[in-house]
C-alpha cells in the first residue's frame, strides 16, 4: 500500500470546490443588492445636497427618497427616513434592512445612512 507523502488528497480538493461554490452563490445573490444599495447612497446624498440648495420641504424630500428607493429596489418606507431642518443646516437619516435568503439562511443587511447639506448653499 503506497502512502500519499506528498500531502495532495481528495478531500482538501473537495472541501475547497465546496467552499468556492458556496462563496460565488452568496455572491450571485448579495452582489446586485449590495449595488443597488451604492447607488441609492450616492442618490441619497445627491437629492441631501440638493434639498439644501434649494430649500426643499420635508414632505417634497421624503417623496424623492422614496421614489429613488423604488428606482433601486429598496424597502424603504417613510417610517425609515428621518429629516432634521436646523437654521442653516438639512440632516437626512434612512434606516433600513434588506433581508437576503442566501443558501442556507437569511440574513439581514442592515443600512443606516446619515447626510448632512448647508442649507441655501451649494
Amino acid at each position: 500500500m503506497k502512502v500519499n507523502k506528498k500531502g495532495e488528497g481528495k478531500a482538501g480538493c473537495l472541501i475547497f470546490l465546496v467552499l468556492f461554490v458556496f462563496v460565488i452563490a452568496v455572491l450571485y445573490k448579495a452582489g446586485p443588492t449590495y449595488m443597488n444599495a451604492m447607488q441609492f447612497q450616492n442618490d441619497l446624498e445627491e437629492v441631501t445636497n440638493k434639498a439644501g440648495a434649494f430649500f426643499w420641504s420635508k414632505r417634497r424630500i421624503e417623496n424623492k427618497i422614496i421614489e429613488l428607493a423604488k428606482e433601486n429596489n429598496q424597502p424603504v418606507t417613510k417610517r425609515n427616513i428621518r429629516i432634521n431642518m436646523y437654521r442653516n443646516n438639512i440632516t437626512v437619516e434612512v434606516d433600513y434592512i434588506i433581508p437576503l435568503d442566501l443558501v442556507v439562511t437569511t440574513y439581514n443587511y442592515h443600512i443606516h445612512k446619515k447626510y448632512k447639506a448647508l442649507r441655501g448653499g451649494f
